[in-house]
Parts: structure tokens; sequence; C-alpha cells
């Protein structure tokens, strides 16, 4: 089944190996990856309780070093696949020791290139599908070694096949294509790069949503960005539309979030952007809410934190 959200079908090796302080370490077997965007860094911990702490990059175009990161996602080889969006490029690492960095990218609007991607997600098959969020469109590559490869879908406006501004992509259980299709306000969807079985929901419901994710019965959650919430529809018909949070601080609070992940279990995990935290709770009534992070660029610390993405079930 693919899921953006998590794939637990790499191979166990994928997630050992030794320890290296200052910044670098092997994945373990569970924990949440949080795409530290303002602090240019991707940060791991065991549990939603911070336990673990560990970092990995820092401010720059080379190898390992990120700019502005926003999302990542996993292929079925247990590989790690962040959107570096101010550098126009996506990076391909084993582990947080950067082992076998790869790039792809550059900037512009032609194959192989970007306009400050925001999204990712890898289908089934280790496709590769980008939110190129300044060129209004979906790409979508084989592999990062094949540019032949490349396709991509949509131009800008508001009509069908048009997007503006889209942050998140990701592919349900069924294969189909989820956008957020944030410049618009709506959620769309369609099962293939021509844009087959289009359908589109927003119609006022959502104010810049900038993530979407499936849970294992493909419901649809949005983090519905500007209305400081999270939504759940059985369907991209909006069938059974659940909201969840309102503006704030506190608990069952947000203030502009961005992603939203599921894990195995159906617990979420939210990037809590402006409240520079992650949250992590078990359905829409914010059972077990569980929040961490302040703002500020130590331990502990977050600065526009773009995803928590969960690498399994964590406890």
């Amino acid at each position: 089944m693919a899921r953006k959200l998590i794939i637990v079908l790499a191979v166990f090796a994928a997630f050992l190996g030794s320890s290296c302080g200052g910044g670098g370490f092997a994945f373990p077997f569970f924990g949440i990856i949080v795409v530290d965007r303002g602090n240019d860094r991707i940060v791991f911990i065991q549990n939603a309780l911070g336990l673990g702490w560990d970092t990995y990059g820092g401010f720059g175009t080379g190898t390992n070093q990120f700019d502005s990161p926003s999302d990542v996602a996993r292929d079925s080889l247990g590989r790690y696949y962040f959107i570096d969006t101010l550098n126009n490029r996506i990076v391909r690492v084993d582990d947080l020791n950067g082992t076998n960095w790869t790039e792809f990218g550059t900037f512009g609007t032609g194959d192989g290139q970007f306009d400050t991607p925001f999204g990712i997600a890898i289908d089934s098959l280790d496709q590769i599908y980008v939110a190129d969020t300044g060129n209004n469109r979906i790409t979508r590559v084989n592999s990062l070694f094949n540019i032949g490869t490349w396709e991509d879908f949509g131009a800008l406006g508001n009509g069908i096949g048009e997007f503006t501004a889209p942050e998140d992509v990701h592919i349900d259980g069924a294969g189909r294509i989820v956008v957020a299709d944030t410049g618009n306000s709506r959620i769309v969807q369609f099962t293939t790069m021509t844009g087959t079985g289009w359908t589109a929901f927003g119609g006022g419901n959502f104010q810049n949503p900038a993530g979407v994710a499936t849970d294992t019965f493909d419901r649809i959650y949005v983090a519905d960005t500007n209305n400081n919430r999270i939504v759940r529809m059985d369907a991209i018909d909006g069938s059974n539309f659940t909201p969840f949070g309102m503006v704030g601080t506190g608990t069952n609070e947000f203030q502009e979030p961005t992603r939203v992940y599921l894990d195995t279990a159906n617990f979420l995990y939210v990037a809590d952007t402006d409240n520079a935290r992650i949250v992590k709770f078990n359905g829409m009534n914010g059972f077990g809410w569980t929040a961490f992070g302040t703002a500020g660029a130590g331990v502990g610390n977050f600065s526009v934190p773009r995803a928590a993405f969960p690498l399994i079930e964590s406890p």
C-alpha cells in the first residue's frame, strides 16, 4: 500500500548502524523525523516527548547542507528524501550520517527543474512525486538517475488541471494522487499524471491548506493552515467533514499547522508551525495530546517546523 506518511517495508538494516556524535547517526527502528525549516536542519527524536534528540544538516548549498527544507518521504529500501526548498532540489540519503548523499534538481521550469518545491511523496513503485510549488504543478520521476522518466502535470489557474502554489502531494492506499492546492484553498484528487478522475473539494471550507495525508481507511486529513485546524473527511467529496482545533498555543490549539502525517495506528502527527512545536494525538478529539518544542535553535527548539514524520508507530 502506497503511503507517504510511512513505509514499513524497508530492510531492517536500513534502520541500524553505528551512532555518530556531532549531528549524524543512522536512523533507529522507530521515532520521528522533524524537518526544522527555519534552522536548515533535520531533527530526529525517539518519540513525541523529545527523547533521543539529534540533528543533521546546516545552512548551505553543498553536501549535508539545506536551505529551508520543507518535507520528507521514504522509499521501500529505507532511503530518505528531503525537499530542499530554496536549493530547488531533492536530496536522498541512507541515514543521518549523509551516507550516499544524492541530489537531483536545479532552479527552472523544465525537466529536472523546480521552483521552490514544498512537498514530496513516494508510491509503492518508488516513483517520486513533488509539489513543485512555484511552477504550479506536480512532477513525477521514476529515479533520480533517469530524467527520461520525468512527467509533470498542471498549470497556473483555478480550473481543472490547474493549481495555484500547491504545497503538498500524497499518494493514498489506492494509488490516487491527492494534492493540497494551497493557493486555491482546495484539495484535489486524480488518478494519473494526465489528470484522469480530477475531483476537487474546497468551496470555502479551507483557507490555504498546506498539508494532506490519508489513514489506513483512506480517509483524508488536511492541515487547514490559515483556519488553524486539522480536518478529516471520509472522501474527496467532503463527506463527514470533521474539523479539530482552533487558534492558540495550548492543548487542542494550533497556529498555522502546515503538515499532518499518520502512523500505522492512525495517530496523528502535526507540524504546528507557528507554535514552533510538533503535536501527536489520537483521533479528532485530541485524545492523548502530546506537544513538544519551543522556538529557538538549540536542543528541544524548532524554527518553522514543516514536517513531523513518523518512522513507525512510536511508543
